[in-house]
Protein backbone atom coordinates (compact mmCIF):
# COMPACT_ATOMS: atom_id res chain seq x y z
CA UNK A 1 0.00 0.00 0.00
CA UNK A 2 1.39 3.30 -0.84
CA UNK A 3 1.35 6.49 1.28
CA UNK A 4 -1.53 8.74 0.98
CA UNK A 5 -1.35 12.44 1.37
CA UNK A 6 -3.11 11.93 4.46
CA UNK A 7 -0.75 9.68 5.53
CA UNK A 8 2.05 12.12 5.05
CA UNK A 9 -0.29 14.83 6.54
CA UNK A 10 -0.98 12.85 9.29
CA UNK A 11 2.77 11.29 10.26
CA UNK A 12 3.77 15.58 10.21
CA UNK A 13 1.02 15.66 12.89
CA UNK A 14 2.12 13.00 14.98
CA UNK A 15 5.94 13.93 14.26
CA UNK A 16 5.73 17.18 15.70
CA UNK A 17 3.00 16.79 18.76
CA UNK A 18 6.00 14.67 19.67
CA UNK A 19 8.11 17.57 19.68
CA UNK A 20 10.90 16.43 16.83
CA UNK A 21 10.34 19.59 14.81
CA UNK A 22 13.15 19.03 12.68
CA UNK A 23 11.95 15.32 11.54
CA UNK A 24 8.91 17.14 10.90
CA UNK A 25 9.84 20.05 8.94
CA UNK A 26 12.13 18.05 6.98
CA UNK A 27 9.10 15.01 5.87
CA UNK A 28 7.40 18.33 4.67
CA UNK A 29 10.57 19.26 2.62
CA UNK A 30 10.69 15.51 0.98
CA UNK A 31 6.99 14.65 0.22
CA UNK A 32 6.82 13.67 -3.46
CA UNK A 33 4.01 16.20 -4.24
CA UNK A 34 3.67 20.01 -3.07
CA UNK A 35 2.19 20.20 0.08
CA UNK A 36 -0.52 22.21 1.08
CA UNK A 37 -1.85 24.06 4.06
CA UNK A 38 -2.13 21.40 6.24
CA UNK A 39 0.97 20.20 7.04
CA UNK A 40 2.46 23.73 7.53
CA UNK A 41 -0.64 24.66 10.09
CA UNK A 42 0.40 21.28 11.55
CA UNK A 43 4.01 22.51 12.48
CA UNK A 44 2.89 25.46 12.89
CA UNK A 45 1.00 24.46 15.76
CA UNK A 46 3.38 22.05 16.93
CA UNK A 47 6.31 24.57 16.85
CA UNK A 48 3.61 27.13 19.56
CA UNK A 49 3.57 24.25 21.76
CA UNK A 50 7.61 23.59 21.75
CA UNK A 51 8.66 27.05 22.15
CA UNK A 52 10.04 26.95 18.68
CA UNK A 53 9.65 30.88 17.60
CA UNK A 54 12.02 30.46 14.83
CA UNK A 55 10.47 27.19 13.22
CA UNK A 56 7.27 28.61 13.32
CA UNK A 57 7.70 31.56 12.24
CA UNK A 58 8.69 29.80 8.98
CA UNK A 59 5.95 27.90 8.82
CA UNK A 60 3.81 30.82 9.04
CA UNK A 61 5.38 32.36 6.82
CA UNK A 62 4.57 29.17 4.40
CA UNK A 63 0.84 28.89 5.35
CA UNK A 64 0.58 32.63 4.49
CA UNK A 65 1.80 31.57 1.06
CA UNK A 66 -0.39 28.79 0.30
CA UNK A 67 -3.63 30.97 0.30
CA UNK A 68 -5.56 28.94 2.70
CA UNK A 69 -8.43 31.55 2.64
CA UNK A 70 -10.50 32.94 5.62
CA UNK A 71 -9.79 30.81 8.43
CA UNK A 72 -8.66 33.19 11.85
CA UNK A 73 -7.11 30.14 13.57
CA UNK A 74 -4.04 30.12 11.53
CA UNK A 75 -3.57 33.70 11.38
CA UNK A 76 -4.00 33.48 15.38
CA UNK A 77 -1.11 30.88 15.28
CA UNK A 78 0.78 33.37 12.79
CA UNK A 79 0.67 36.33 14.63
CA UNK A 80 1.55 34.54 17.82
CA UNK A 81 4.81 32.55 16.06
CA UNK A 82 5.84 35.91 14.09
CA UNK A 83 5.52 38.16 17.72
CA UNK A 84 7.51 34.78 19.44
CA UNK A 85 10.06 35.05 16.74
CA UNK A 86 10.32 39.08 17.40
CA UNK A 87 8.54 39.65 13.98
CA UNK A 88 6.51 42.58 14.88
CA UNK A 89 6.34 44.03 11.75
CA UNK A 90 4.86 40.72 9.88
CA UNK A 91 2.38 40.14 13.07
CA UNK A 92 0.93 44.16 12.76
CA UNK A 93 0.84 42.65 8.89
CA UNK A 94 -1.19 39.44 10.15
CA UNK A 95 -3.29 41.71 12.32
CA UNK A 96 -4.02 44.17 9.42
CA UNK A 97 -5.45 41.52 7.19
CA UNK A 98 -7.58 39.58 9.62
CA UNK A 99 -9.11 43.70 10.27
CA UNK A 100 -9.08 43.88 6.35
CA UNK A 101 -11.39 40.33 6.11
CA UNK A 102 -12.93 40.76 8.98
CA UNK A 103 -11.97 37.57 10.29
CA UNK A 104 -13.07 36.90 14.26
CA UNK A 105 -16.58 39.03 13.71
CA UNK A 106 -19.74 37.16 14.28
CA UNK A 107 -19.45 34.17 16.23
CA UNK A 108 -15.99 34.54 16.68
CA UNK A 109 -13.94 37.52 18.15
CA UNK A 110 -10.62 38.66 18.68
CA UNK A 111 -8.97 39.61 21.48
CA UNK A 112 -5.76 41.13 22.62
CA UNK A 113 -3.62 40.48 25.32
CA UNK A 114 -1.16 42.79 26.48
CA UNK A 115 2.06 40.83 27.88
CA UNK A 116 5.20 43.01 28.43
CA UNK A 117 6.15 44.58 25.57
CA UNK A 118 4.27 42.91 23.03
CA UNK A 119 0.33 42.09 22.14
CA UNK A 120 -0.80 38.25 21.38
CA UNK A 121 -3.14 37.78 19.56
CA UNK A 122 -6.13 34.90 19.97
CA UNK A 123 -9.32 33.49 18.93
CA UNK A 124 -12.23 32.90 21.31
CA UNK A 125 -15.61 31.24 21.07
CA UNK A 126 -18.45 32.84 22.41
Amino acid sequence: MAASVEHFYCMVDVIGRAGRLQEAEDLIASMPFVPNVVPWTSLLAACRTHGDAHRGARAADRVLESRFGAIDVPYALICNAYLGAGRIQDAEMVRRMMREQQLGLGARRRRRVALSQSTDCFALEI
